[in-house]
């Protein structure tokens, strides 16, 4: 996801739903965003934050 979290848009996760039930997976905890760059130090439009979704 690049861009403030208020202005960006992207998938509500059903993507990410569809591909791990249709591959055999479950969820095993609840997301966690990863972020990349310093919110200090880089305009809110070039944020950059990674989104995981453990799973088993």
């Amino acid at each position: 996801m690049i861009g403030h979290c208020t202005s960006v848009r992207y998938s509500d996760g059903s993507v990410v739903v569809g591909w791990v039930t249709e591959h055999g997976h479950e969820f095993a905890g609840p997301a966690r965003e990863i972020y990349l760059n310093d919110p200090t130090t880089t305009e809110p439009s070039e944020y950059l934050t990674e989104v995981q979704w453990p799973i088993t």
